[in-house]
């Protein structure tokens, strides 16, 4: 080639022109050279393959088919942009085209970056070296796996090395019922428990930090103390120790080095004091108002480690109350039991057998019930509560000591630096971190407590129904085959847990109409979850996240003595999974969709549940399925021109904010999306000019929020901030963004929602194309115009479609 190149010679004196023979003998270099490049690129690849090695390639430690390929940065250093990207190039590469490659999707958080598939049976090795081999790759590289293996460094979380002595082992519950597979799984998030108790210690070590006279990260400063009717947080502090050791089994600072593992990382303690210091006792006035209290003040799950013998239809009302805001209560069986005989009088509320409540029995190391553990029927799982290590003693003040262990207690008190042979040493000037193990149903419910938080933190969308089905169904049956009073459904299980929640989906729906009766007549039920509901004012009902398994539903009308069902339901768990079953009580009729069987017809045989939607093209993201056409949806609003449904909190969101001028058509069904804002998943609805994200943990004026849309399709865009002016009647400028809204986009702004609709300016009024538009965090304004004058000379850019585009959901 080098002989070639230099044969051709231009005369530099004179503007250079290509003769015929010149314009063929460079197309002819041209050819040469495009042929010498491929034979060099199939070189290099045969270098790469020769010297492949296979051990960086064990199967097992990458997803089979699965590459990340980064592509190379454009002359120049500037940032890659997606858009002057062509990942479309690879799936025609000649040197990739044997192994399958298939599709690709962009890694919208990281431009540069793209995901591709190929054959699940490709020679991983040589696809990377394949891909890595043109020109216009930095580098490829398998999708591993990424193991997560969370083991606390908290260093009385772990057995003392060749003790059996129960005092010396510590956290010896934590490896028992298997807490770091559900570690693996999820540590927790910011989740707000209530602990119905003698209040919390501020000062322990390993709740707050020795030292610290508020803690309000850890809960909130304004507590509550129903023996004060105050919310003062000094009201809160606990006495007693008791309380403060019910909170550091469920939330204990833990891999931080010091003292013990708390089960959630994460969790926010709400202490309501329920105790008074004077008499170590509450009464049911107190445990009501702590429930009522918790409730209104956000708590996801109530703990109470103590109850009453004698029954009391105030407690009983207050359980009801929380249970009617969705609350999960864990509460203590009891520390009366005599062997095999049910105490006469279980702990209140234990008493009341509600679906939201959970009675916790106590187990010892080798998986036996404890003596003084309380038989009841009302038991539904057994946990550890012998020898529980714990965070305990208040010992605030150097002259008090009141509720603190002494050595000739028993209890072992611990303090950091201490050891079990000098218990004097653990007294320290202040005594304010100290530790103790302890006995009793107090200390098992707060283990479940927190698993049953670390649940929720797997999946938001759990019922209370369904994570006691959860804990029950996955329990290690201990005493005897099934349910027994003194075990309940067995010892709680994380292990088995975390592996349900990860192998079985939990994302099918069931819903239908009951017609030709008064809807508040009716009572719907489905077993195996109990869940009862009532219908809404339209004669519907929703069941959500039901997983892979047989249900029974039946409709009744007990003021007629009606029973219609059971209709046996098959979901398959998968997101998408919409079963409908409709009801007509006058004439007894059951009309019953895919994935359901009215009674006297033939079930399918076993495990064959209804297909799940044939897959999306190849080219497309396995999210396209939901933006498919639709088949109208009983109850909900349909929308023939897009042919999608639209329900819920969603439609009353799109019927009271705007609708169709503001929103557009739905172009989607709902669906589960991870979001680019904060890594959640959430479940989403698209429409032509926006996106619907549901947000169960905000209140009910808030659980609707609209997508960034704006935000997320303009992040590689850099807008220039425009310059501050004085706020009048036609301008405004935010200096939350640095820039400025004037005349009619101002004016549309003001007059269809304003910030909770649009946010906030990203960009000032630019030309794009044939229209003047201004970029908002959700959305774009254009200026038509061809409709100046009239009320749609403004118009809302359709981002819903753009970005459902660019996520390849639609094409």
């Amino acid at each position: 080639m080098k002989l070639i190149r230099s044969a051709l010679k231009f005369d530099q004196t004179r503007p250079s022109r290509l003769t015929s023979f010149g314009r063929f003998l460079l197309a002819f270099l041209l050819v040469l050279t495009l042929v010498a490049s491929l034979d060099s690129r199939a070189e290099a690849a045969g270098d790469i393959f020769s010297t492949l090695n296979s051990t960086l390639y064990q199967p097992g430690s990458f997803k089979p088919g699965e590459v990340i390929v980064k592509f190379r940065q454009p002359a120049g250093g500037l940032r890659v942009s997606n858009a002057n990207l062509h990942p479309e190039a690879l799936l025609t590469d000649a040197l990739a085209q044997p192994y399958g490659l298939t599709r690709y999707e962009p890694l919208f958080e990281m431009p540069g970056y793209y995901h591709y598939f190929a054959s699940s049976n490709a020679d991983m090795a040589r696809l990377v070296a394949a891909l890595g081999a043109n020109p216009a790759v930095e580098y490829a590289e398998p999708n591993y796996r990424v193991h997560l293996a969370k083991t606390a460094n908290d260093p009385f979380s772990n057995p003392v090395s060749g003790s059996t002595d129960p005092a010396t082992v510590r956290q010896w519950y934590l490896k028992k019922i298997g807490i770091e597979s559900l570690w693996d799984l999820n540590t927790g998030i910011n989740q707000v428990i209530a602990v119905l108790d003698s209040g919390i210690n501020p000062n322990h070590e390993d709740l707050c930090g020795a030292g610290v006279d508020r803690c309000d990260k850890y809960f909130p400063a304004q507590s509550y103390s129903t023996i004060k009717d105050t919310s003062n947080y000094l009201d809160v502090v606990d006495h007693d120790g008791h309380g403060t050791a019910v909170a550091s089994i469920i939330a204990a600072q833990t891999n931080n080095g010091i003292g013990m593992s708390g089960i959630n990382w994460n969790a926010q303690i709400l202490p309501v004091k329920v105790i008074d210091e004077s008499t170590g006792e509450g009464d049911i006035t107190t445990l009501s108002k702590g429930i009522y209290y918790a409730t209104d003040h956000q708590a996801r799950i109530i703990n109470i480690s103590l109850g009453s013998t004698e029954a009391s239809r105030t407690v009983e009302n207050s359980v009801k109350y929380a249970q009617s805001k969705g609350v999960l209560i864990v509460t203590a069986a009891g520390n009366t039991g005599i062997g095999n005989i049910p105490d006469t009088k279980p702990l209140i509320p234990v008493q009341y057998n509600y679906s939201n409540v959970i009675s916790v029995a106590a187990t010892d190391e080798n998986d036996k019930v404890a003596n003084f553990s309380n038989p009841s029927p009302s038991v539904k799982i057994a946990a550890p509560g012998v020898d529980i290590f714990t965070a305990y003693c208040n010992w605030l003040y150097p002259t008090s000591n009141i509720g603190c262990p002494n050595p000739d207690e028993g209890l072992y008190p611990i303090g950091q630096g201490c050891n079990n042979s000098d218990i004097t040493s653990c007294y320290n000037n202040n005594n304010t971190s100290l530790y103790a193990y302890l006995n009793g149903t107090s200390f098992s419910a707060p283990i479940v407590t927190g698993i049953a938080s670390l649940m929720i933190a797997a999946n938001q969308y759990l019922t209370n129904e369904q994570i006691i089905n959860i804990i029950e169904t996955t329990a290690d049956d201990i005493d005897g085959p099934g349910f027994d009073q003194r075990s309940g459904f067995g010892r709680i299980n994380a292990a088995n847990i975390a592996a349900a929640l990860t192998g079985q989906n939990w994302s099918s729906v069931l819903q239908g109409l009951v017609t030709g009766v008064n809807p508040a007549d009716v009572v719907v039920n489905l077993d195996p979850t109990n869940e009862v509901q009532l219908l809404d004012s339209n004669g519907g009902f929703h069941y959500n996240n039901l997983s892979n398994k047989t249900y029974n539903l039946r409709v009744s009308v007990p003021k007629r003595g009606i029973v219609l069902g059971p209709v046996t339901v098959y979901p398959n768990g998968q997101h998408g999974n919409v079963i409908s079953v409709n009801f007509d009580v006058p004439s007894g009729g059951i009309v019953c969709g895919p994935g359901a069987v009215c009674p006297g017809a033939q079930s399918p045989a076993p495990g064959a549940n209804p297909a799940p939607p044939p897959p999306p093209p190849s080219d497309l993201s396995p999210n396209a399925a939901f933006f498919a056409r639709a088949n109208p949806i009983g109850g909900q609003r349909f929308f023939s021109e897009t042919g999608h449904n639209l329900g819920g909190s969603f439609r009353a969101y799109w019927e009271t904010h705007g609708g169709l001028p503001i929103f557009g058509l739905p172009i989607s069904e709902e669906f589960q999306e991870v979001s680019q804002t904060d890594g959640k998943t959430y479940i989403v609805q698209y429409f032509e000019r926006n996106r619907f994200e549901f947000h169960p943990e905000n209140n009910d004026a808030n659980k609707v929020l609209l997508g960034l849309l704006g935000s997320e399709l303009t992040r590689d865009r850099n807008f220039p901030p425009g310059a501050p002016i004085a706020n009048t009647d036609t301008t405004q400028y935010f200096p939350e963004t640095q820039h400025t809204l004037t005349d009619r986009f101002l004016a549309y702004w003001k007059a269809n929602g304003g910030l909770a609709i649009f946010g906030y300016p990203i960009s000032e009024p630019i030309q794009e194309g044939p229209y003047l538009v201004q970029y908002f965090e959700r959305n774009r304004f254009e200026f038509h115009p061809e409709n100046a004058g009239t009320k749609y000379e403004v118009l809302l850019g359709l981002l819903g479609n753009d970005l459902a585009r660019s996520r390849k959901y639609i094409r």
